[in-house]
């Protein structure tokens, strides 16, 4: 007989170490469990802490994932995790931590227990459990709290910045973009190298048009010389002549 499966949403963050491998490196763990399927995780987003504002920024999402576990070993199972990436559960409450792994919600059970209280009992004061949680599935009814959308006008004054989404579509647009510029570039380089060829050619064009013009110069110039030189020696021999008239008269 299949053991029936229930949906459950988990939150995760963390403020030490490399928060983003560490949130990451969570979620892959908690699919490697054989017990639990990650369905989805939200986008990644960084937090500024809320109760304890003098502590580094958190790194936060939430995961949504299908489970045989009951509530408690699910519990349990969060807990274990949390040991492995090296969170001590005996410091002070809110303080900074590798890892934190909270069970939000189980289905649409209500449970309130020593151990455990779900949905959670303070999910619906941070805006960095709502806001991943309203990108995974929209508005809803959380059982016993209320509207998702009225928890998140409720805190308004939390910083949450998404950083990634969560199946990497964020990573990608920055490669379509990368592409886009890069396509860009490279038709820019192609017209700059046309430009340059033309450039050469032009000046080529220009060197064979002045050394056209300066031979035609050069020899309109050689015959003004040759024409003013017949000229002078026309003269010359002009004047020469009554000079030879009157040498003939004395004579």
């Amino acid at each position: 007989m299949t053991t029936p499966r229930k949906r459950a949403w988990i939150g995760v963050g963390a403020n030490l170490g490399e928060r983003r491998k560490q949130v990451l490196g969570a979620i892959e763990c908690l699919d490697r469990n054989d017990q639990i399927t990650v369905e989805e995780h939200s986008s990644l987003y960084q937090t500024t802490p809320i109760e304890v504002p003098d502590q580094p920024d958190f790194i936060n999402a939430v995961v949504r994932v299908t489970t045989t576990l009951d509530p408690l070993p699910m519990l349990r199972c969060l807990l274990q995790i949390e040991g492995q990436f090296g969170r001590m559960r005996d410091r002070p409450r809110n303080s900074p931590r590798q890892l934190d792994l909270d069970l939000l919600l189980y289905g649409n059970e209500v449970l309130n227990s020593l151990e455990l209280t779900i949905p959670h009992p303070r999910m619906q004061q941070r805006l960095f459990v709502l806001q991943p949680l309203m990108e995974l599935e929209g508005n809803f009814e959380i059982p016993g709290i209320g509207s998702l959308i009225a928890c998140i006008n409720a805190c308004q004054g939390q910083r949450v910045t998404k950083l990634v989404d969560s199946d990497g579509k964020a990573i990608a647009g920055v490669d379509s973009q990368r592409a886009k510029f890069g396509a860009g570039i490279n038709r820019l380089n192609y017209a700059i190298d046309n430009l340059s060829q033309t450039k050469v050619n032009t000046e080529a064009s220009r060197s064979r048009v002045l050394d056209t013009d300066y031979a035609a110069e050069t020899s309109e110039l050689a015959r003004t010389q040759i024409i003013a030189q017949a000229g002078i020696a026309m003269l010359a021999q002009a004047n020469m002549q009554p000079q030879n008239v009157l040498a003939l008269l004395k004579g």
